[in-house]
């Protein structure tokens, strides 16, 4: 049975992964970021954005480099995290697995967990290396709307270790943000934060025209 986690039964000295394509990176990846950092106060947050996922088959809108960069004109204005571009140096489809490892690899003290959305977490059996990957990490969820709380026990995987961030639910999509900067909206602060809109002017990404 997968177990559970209290945020007392956390362990100190967590890095914590924020992975996506961040296409781009909007409102609610930073309150995702704001609930671990309440959650786990000592907590080191790696943002990482990936070359391409393997459930998604179209290739991000922007360029890796673009993507890069929006992430960091966000970080400026979050002391403390980091920006982890590794996978955008390997070929595509980017697998959290491979990732692990290699974070691991490099400092094999520092326990890791994986921060994600609830409707990220409902598909993760089916991830590249789910078994080892769940052995590995602890998976850190954040609710979704209309998903309430996904089932805690994954069947088959015994290793699990799962905790529940407190948030509210954020009801916003990257494909809805880009649609509205296709058609001159801005999306408003709570989905784009400013750095962010600003670079997405400053460059003209997605179809955005002054």
């Amino acid at each position: 049975m997968s177990v559970l986690l209290s945020s007392d039964a956390l362990p100190q000295g967590l890095r914590v992964l924020l992975g996506g394509s961040f296409d781009p990176v909007h409102g609610a990846h930073a309150q995702l970021a704001d609930a671990v950092q309440r959650t786990c106060r000592d907590a080191e947050l790696i943002w990482i954005p990936a070359a391409q996922s393997p459930f998604k088959p179209e290739a991000p809108q922007v360029s890796a480099e673009d993507r890069r960069a929006m992430l960091h004109a966000l970080l400026k204005e979050r002391p403390g995290e980091q920006l982890d571009a590794r996978e955008l140096a390997r070929p595509a489809p980017s697998y959290s697995l491979d990732t692990v490892r290699s974070l691991q690899e490099e400092r094999p003290q520092r326990p890791l967990a994986l921060a994600m959305g609830a409707d990220t977490y409902a598909g993760i059996t089916r991830w590249h290396g789910a078994a080892e990957l769940l052995e590995r990490v602890i998976v850190l969820v954040a609710p979704r709307p209309g998903l309430g709380q996904p089932q805690a026990e994954l069947q088959g995987f015994d290793q699990a270790r799962v905790h529940f961030l407190a948030m509210p639910p954020v009801e916003l999509s990257s494909t809805s943000i880009r649609a509205d900067l296709a058609q001159g909206r801005d999306p408003g602060r709570a989905a784009l934060p400013l750095s962010v809109f600003q670079l997405i002017r400053q460059r003209g990404l997605y179809g955005w025209k002054d």
